[in-house]
């Protein structure tokens, strides 16, 4: 389990504007060193099981990308 956390500040004042949390799970890898547990604690929310509304949802939307879309995307600079 890898957890990076990222602080943005305002450049002029350093007032923090907010934290961006990423978690990824990498099976089979390690070796990276460091504590096994996590060195810092975290919100409840950032490890909590998300539990869906029961109900249907608000709105469904659903769109076609045209048939040239790969190519275009190719075209648009993906190497």
């Amino acid at each position: 389990l890898v957890v990076a956390g990222y602080t943005t500040k305002d450049a002029k004042t350093g007032e923090e504007l907010f934290y961006n949390e990423s978690t990824v799970f990498i099976r089979g890898s390690g070796g990276f060193g460091g504590s096994p547990k996590p060195t810092a604690p975290r919100p409840k929310g950032a490890t909590a099981a998300y539990n869906p509304p029961k109900r249907q949802p608000d709105v469904v939307v659903e769109e076609k990308t045209s048939e040239d879309q790969a190519a275009l995307y190719r075209l648009n600079g993906d190497r």
